[in-house]
């Protein structure tokens, strides 16, 4: 076990955990001031726009930021890449943000998008931005300067949603679309390359276009997958507000804080290993690499889940939400779903390291079918049944790939 240490990159992993630390105390400390000063159904419709705009994000990033990170961590000097990889995603934001506007505006007319069209869109392109800078900086494992911009958007953000709220000027998600414009003009000044979108489009169309396809084979499987996790998600939410408000989608997401801090956590350790994982594929240390992680991620994460069970009704004390049986069951509920997802997380990494994206997109397929079968026979959505329609889908995703790799022979692998 020491040796494996050795191969770990433990200065990536700090840096990376404590950008995810300060991401997630930051949502812990906004969520409670929110909830206080403009009460949980205006939180909902707050949550409503965030998750609506990752959506988009999704979408226009289309995986792509995983198999750039790929790339830059197998051959450190394609800088020349950047502008190709950002133009990319440049223009799928554009084509699915006109999707985005057929449906909410003719297909299927949703008031709660239309209302909010535009702030959708800004928080979007800015969540784009941030994405691409974030991928970019985890191909070349600079992760302190990842943990830089997370200090600056949490900084910010805190510090402006308290000042609106306490003098009674709520700001709608105006105070993240600030927060998230000077962080990523950190970025912008920090990064090398900078970008060059028009050079990308005018000068050099050709080449523009094979990066393009390029990228778009290796990250497609990816973003099906991807397709079954972040929509279904979504459409889930959609579902609780259009049955019973934006309040009760303000205590779905309070019951999703708990287990989200902890994977956010563990997720960054994942996320740093990546770059290494590229790097010693087919070696001895990957595979120590590997069990490492398992064990690392395995033991904090139920750390966690004893001390979080332990002080959970305290923390609802701190978000000023009436302690309800319903509510603390949802959050048990979600907590437990923690550690198997911890390591399914940890192992889709391992399967894009391996090349084996087709198998990560039979597993979140699999999930996705899950969850919206799950839903069509219930008797309706809220908080409590959402929280149990996500933590049968979860086991029954842990049931299914240790199934998997257990009996079907020709994929069989030891992870």
């Amino acid at each position: 076990m020491i040796n494996s240490f050795k191969h770990l990159p433990l200065l990536n992993i700090f840096f990376n955990l404590s950008a995810s630390l300060t991401l997630r105390a930051t949502s812990l400390i906004v969520t409670s001031i929110l909830i206080k000063g403009i009460g949980e159904d205006a939180f909902g419709n707050y949550i409503y726009i965030i998750t609506t705009a990752l959506l988009l994000t999704t979408f226009s990033a289309m995986a792509t930021g995983q198999a750039f990170i790929k790339n830059l961590s197998s051959d450190q000097h394609k800088n020349d890449s950047f502008s190709y990889y950002f133009s990319n995603i440049f223009v799928l934001f554009f084509v699915f943000s006109g999707l985005l506007y057929l449906y909410a505006f003719i297909f299927t007319p949703n008031q709660h998008i239309i209302e909010n069209f535009g702030l959708i869109l800004l928080i979007a392109f800015l969540e784009l931005i941030n994405t691409a800078y974030i991928s970019y900086f985890s191909g070349k494992e600079k992760f302190s300067k990842i943990l830089n911009a997370r200090v600056i958007f949490s900084v910010l953000l805190c510090a402006i949603v308290f000042v609106s709220v306490y003098y009674d000027s709520y700001l709608s998600v105006y105070p993240y679309a600030i927060a998230l414009l000077i962080s990523n003009s950190y970025f912008f000044i920090v990064a090398k390359p900078k970008l060059h979108i028009g050079q990308s489009f005018l000068t050099n169309l050709t080449k523009f276009r094979a990066f393009c396809v390029n990228y778009i084979k290796l990250s497609f499987p990816i973003f099906i997958s991807g397709l079954m996790v972040t929509p279904v998600q979504w459409y889930l939410s959609n579902q609780i507000v259009v049955q019973n408000g934006f309040a009760e989608l303000g205590l779905f997401n309070v019951s999703m804080q708990f287990r989200m801090m902890i994977l956010m956590i563990t997720n960054s350790l994942a996320t740093a290993l990546l770059p290494r994982l590229v790097q010693l594929k087919n070696t001895e240390a990957f595979d120590r690499i590997k069990k490492t992680g398992y064990y690392c991620s395995a033991v904090f994460c139920l750390i966690m889940i004893i001390a979080i069970s332990l002080f959970m009704p305290f923390i609802f004390n701190f978000y000023a939400i009436e302690i309800k049986a319903d509510i603390l069951f949802a959050s048990y509920l979600m907590l437990s779903t923690a550690l198997p997802l911890c390591i399914y997380n940890l192992y889709t990494q391992i399967l894009i390291a391996k090349g084996r994206t087709k198998d990560l997109l039979i597993f979140n397929s699999f999930w996705g079918v899950c969850v919206i079968s799950l839903y069509n026979i219930a008797p309706g959505i809220n908080n409590i049944i959402a929280a149990k329609i996500l933590c049968t889908s979860y086991f029954a995703l842990v049931f299914f790939v240790f199934s998997y790799n257990k009996f079907n022979n020709r994929r069989k692998v030891n992870i």
